[in-house]
Order: C-alpha cells, then sequence, then structure tokens
C-alpha cells in the first residue's frame, strides 16, 4: 500500500500522520513506524459537507447549510489552531493531505505559506459543489495535487483552475 512505500523507501524520513477520523489507517501507519496521531475533526466540522445537504433545493437547502455550517465554522478555527501547533510542532518540509476538508485544513492551518501543501485527490471535487468552491479559492495556495487516475485530476483542474498543477499516480491493489 502507499503508507507502507513511504516507510520502505525512506526510513530516514521522519514521518508523522495526522488524521481527523479514527480508523485503521493509523494503526497500519503505527505497525510501520510512523508516528499516527489522532487529532479528531469536532463532530460539527465532521457531519458538515455537500453530501450531507442530499438533494434538497432551494431556500430549505440554503437555510440547513447556514445552520450547519456556521456552527462549523467556530468548531474549524479552534481545529485549525490546533493542527497548526501539530504542525509547528514537527516543522515538516511538505503537508501532504488527503481527503477534502484536510485539504482545506492543510492550507489554512500554515503561517505564512510555508510548507507547501500537496492535495492527495481520489474523488470528483465537481460532485461536491461547496467544496469545488471551497478548494477553487485554496488551488492558489496549494503547490500541486496527486490525482489517482486522469479523469480524478481533469475535473479537479475543470474546478479548481489550471493554476493547480496535477499529477497522476495510480494507486497499487494489495
Amino acid at each position: 500500500g502507499n503508507v507502507d512505500a513511504f516507510a520502505d523507501e525512506s526510513s530516514d524520513w521522519q514521518l508523522r500522520l495526522i488524521a481527523g477520523v479514527d480508523g485503521p489507517l493509523i494503526a497500519r501507519a503505527r505497525a510501520l513506524g510512523v508516528d499516527a496521531r489522532l487529532l479528531p475533526f469536532p463532530r460539527s466540522v465532521a457531519r458538515i459537507g455537500d453530501a450531507s445537504l442530499g438533494r434538497l433545493i432551494g431556500k430549505k437547502r440554503r437555510i440547513l447549510s447556514a445552520a450547519k455550517w456556521l456552527p462549523a465554522a467556530c468548531a474549524a478555527l479552534f481545529y485549525r489552531g490546533r493542527l497548526r501547533k501539530e504542525i509547528e510542532a514537527f516543522r515538516p518540509d511538505l503537508i501532504h493531505t488527503n481527503g477534502f476538508k484536510m485539504h482545506a485544513f492543510g492550507i489554512f492551518a500554515r503561517r505564512g505559506g510555508c510548507p507547501p501543501v500537496i492535495w492527495h485527490v481520489r474523488d470528483y471535487i465537481g460532485l461536491r459543489p461547496i467544496m469545488a468552491r471551497v478548494l477553487r479559492l485554496l488551488a492558489p495556495r496549494c503547490a500541486g495535487a496527486i490525482a489517482n487516475s486522469e479523469s480524478t485530476a481533469r475535473d479537479l483542474l475543470e474546478n479548481c483552475g489550471d493554476g493547480l498543477r496535477a499529477e497522476v499516480i495510480y494507486h497499487t491493489v494489495d
């Protein structure tokens, strides 16, 4: 898998994984010697997103969206501060993010635009209108993106602009 490749080929690298949600990746990374930490998203942040709005349309969608996003915005500021402390304590040369929320937090948690952030994109951003707008605004601050397919890369560039550099790296199958 992807974690195995980093652990095997980069033994002189210091790797740290910070996950916003708990899952098997943390245990697997730790088993490979990666300093893996859970920094859970606040509940209101974990629950927001395009998918949580379902197929609601019009005024009802806007009202429910605001009702979910306003409390999440306050929690997101708190989370950004916690993530920033983790990043500053580790002092990485690069931040490699995975997942749309962490792509945004990876950009916002840095001070002065350093270190560079690379987004690892596995999903179609065009299917998520809210997150597509957020990432379009953040794309100029992103050093580049890794996409898992040509179509994912194309969708990313169509939604975030051609100024973002995206490279395709196909995933291996375990």
